[in-house]
């Protein structure tokens, strides 16, 4: 199913900024279940839309000034690496294609994303 070009504007209105808002915790602790406090650290909506398999919007954000595409959440998780986790094959497809893509960065368990 293809987002429609307002909801691809909303979500990137969201996700922007998502490490920000209280809902990137919330994610964060259900995924990992970890105290709260410091979960959203570093989980940017780059990785919540990997996490999510939304392929347009991973795009969308690649391509958004000042993306750290190899930026390890809390837990070191990149997320090319959220993506493999949740077997996104759009998105690690997609994420594989780019030459700024490290395949081989560890998160904080030395597992690296295509492990």
């Amino acid at each position: 199913m293809e987002l429609s070009d307002h909801a691809k504007s909303l979500a990137l209105e969201l996700l922007n900024r998502y490490d920000s808002y209280i809902s990137s915790a919330l994610l964060f602790e259900k995924i990992w279940c970890h105290d709260p406090s410091f979960a959203h650290y570093r989980f940017t909506g780059l990785h919540c839309a990997s996490y999510f398999g939304i392929d347009e919007i991973v795009a969308t954000l690649t391509e958004t000034r000042g993306c750290d595409i190899n930026q390890g959440d809390c837990m070191g998780v990149t997320p090319l690496m959220r993506a493999a986790q949740q077997g996104h094959q759009g998105v690690v497809r997609l994420l594989l294609t780019r030459s700024d893509v490290n395949t081989d960065e560890p998160d904080k368990d030395g597992l690296t994303p295509l492990w």
